[in-house]
């Protein structure tokens, strides 16, 4: 929301049948924004909510108020008929809270709860020595999967950047492909998603920063068709380590990005997967 030009983005989206949403802080979300943002066109907006309390999330935030601030816009984004989202980026710092943030996602009626695993990444790099070990992410994914199966019709749950959360949610005794209600694939990155930069840059998602091209020199079907890069990420073969052999390679695949972020090699194995075939 600090471009001037975000109403003309939206609405130009909108207007070739994009389904357009948002993810503000809140910081800049006031009842005239709110009104603007649906007047685009934009559907749903996203509000990031680390802790269910003003005290951990402002000090987590290092911004006081920000808590207040996310609680105002998710109040007047639905106020002005706009889905909400919450979403939580969890670390060993706010794992012991998911169930309090899932309570606090359905008291403000949100439509979903996204909760993100960290990938050191950026500035996520400044929490890598608080992320989940392999075994308290299966443990959490589980917990994950009991409170989706519960809430189901009330408010959707897509764990992100989890792609093994695939398996973890695959009825017992089915086969991979088969039973799947949360997601298509696991690992999205140069199948079904890329990410464009604010300067045109085209990357496989926002935390693997591998360039792909550029939309200031080539068209984004180009792009998306010939780019190296994301024909690597279509090939199932070119996988590494226990990813490689894996049954569940072809719904999961690991992420990509928290491989290359802990190894430097985007096609490794999965960090934070304790499955072995």
């Amino acid at each position: 929301m600090l471009r001037a030009d975000w109403p003309e983005i939206a609405s130009s989206a909108a207007q070739l049948g994009i389904r357009v949403a948002m993810a503000p802080n809140g910081i800049h979300v006031d009842a005239q924004a709110a009104a603007r943002m649906r007047e685009c066109g934009i559907e749903r907006a996203a509000i990031s909510l680390d802790f269910p309390t003003a005290e951990l999330h402002d000090e987590f935030r290092g911004v006081r108020g920000a808590f207040a601030a996310a609680m105002r816009a998710l109040r007047l984004l639905r106020e002005a008929g706009i889905e909400t989202q919450v979403n939580a980026t969890l670390t060993e710092l706010n794992a012991a809270h998911l169930g309090a943030l899932i309570s606090l996602a359905l008291a403000v009626g949100a439509v979903a709860f996204h909760p993100f695993l960290l990938v050191e990444t950026g500035r996520g790099e400044k929490l890598a020595g608080n992320g989940l070990t392999a075994e308290r992410c299966e443990e959490m994914m589980r917990r994950l999967r009991e409170r989706q199966v519960a809430l189901a019709g009330r408010m959707a749950i897509k764990p992100t950047d989890m792609p093994q959360y695939c398996r973890v949610a695959m009825p017992e005794g089915a086969r991979p492909g088969i039973g799947l209600d949360v997601m298509t694939r696991g690992c999205l990155a140069g199948r079904r998603f890329c990410f464009i930069s604010s300067r045109g840059e085209v990357r496989p998602c926002g935390y693997l920063p591998l360039a792909c091209g550029s939309l200031r020199v080539s068209r984004l079907a180009g792009i998306w068709r010939e780019s190296a890069v994301l024909r690597a990420l279509r090939d199932d073969g070119r996988l590494k380590g226990k990813c490689g052999g894996c049954e569940f390679k072809r719904i999961c695949g690991g992420c990509r990005a928290r491989a290359f972020a802990r190894t430097g090699d985007w096609m490794a194995a999965e960090p934070l997967c304790v499955y072995a075939r």
